[in-house]
Order: C-alpha cells, then sequence, then structure tokens
C-alpha cells in the first residue's frame, strides 16, 4: 500500500507518515512476479510447504519514495513519524526455497515494478478523476 499512499498524496495532497525517516527496508515485489510464484505451485503438488515469495532485495523506504517522487516529477507530503513499536527496520523474503522446489524466477526489477505501476496509476485514477 506504500506505494500506492505516496502517489495519492503527490496528486490529492494526502500526507503520508515516513516512519523513522524512511531508514527502513522492505522488499518491494511486482504483483506479477507473486502471482507467478503462486501459479507455479499449481503445477507442482508437493503437499504442505511454507514458501515465501518476495523479491528478497530489500531497499531503503527513503530511496524508494525519492524514486517515485523523481519518476511523477513532483514531491510527495511526508510527514516524519516515529518507527511504529511492532515494526521492525529491516525485512525481506528468502526466496531460496521458492526457487529450488518451483523454479521461481523474478522477472521485474523494483524501478521497473513502479513505472508499471505508475503507468497503472496515471490510467487507473488520475484519468478516471478527469471524466
Amino acid at each position: 500500500m506504500m506505494a500506492y499512499k505516496v502517489l495519492d498524496n503527490i496528486f490529492f495532497g494526502k500526507e503520508v507518515p515516513l516512519y523513522n525517516n524512511g531508514q527502513m527496508h522492505r522488499d518491494w515485489t511486482y504483483v506479477a512476479d507473486i502471482v507467478n510464484g503462486i501459479l507455479a505451485t499449481v503445477d507442482r503438488p508437493m503437499g504442505y510447504e511454507i514458501i515465501n515469495l518476495g523479491r528478497g532485495e530489500p531497499v531503503l523506504i527513503a530511496d524508494f519514495v525519492d524514486f517515485m517522487q523523481r519518476l511523477t516529477g513532483q514531491k510527495a507530503k511526508l510527514v516524519p513519524a516515529a518507527m511504529e513499536t511492532a515494526d521492525i527496520p529491516y525485512i525481506f523474503a528468502d526466496i531460496k526455497k521458492a526457487r529450488c522446489l518451483l523454479g521461481y524466477e523474478l522477472r521485474f526489477f523494483v524501478k521497473e515494478g513502479v513505472e508499471r505501476f505508475w503507468q497503472w496509476y496515471q490510467q487507473a485514477v488520475l484519468d478516471k478523476g478527469k471524466s
């Protein structure tokens, strides 16, 4: 939801809290990569297994937001906020098992995923608001 919230606050003036000044890492994964991982489980019935799907490459939130701002050419209304007590500063998926059991391979880098999301957002949200 972070990507959507950042774009919404850029275009509709909504504030978004930037926890810990964006100094937290997250594993941004393009939805098509997750869908491909889920579909791979259908092709390989193996009983009960716990398999992580994600990118496996954490990105600093501040860098993610900065890339979105550069992509749109506009600044977000970011409000500094303390990190939530239950939150953690560094998280990512360990996808070794998915690669081994499912042949899971990522097709989209973070920047490409954000660019595709930005294209969708322009059509689904911004263009819809004009009509």
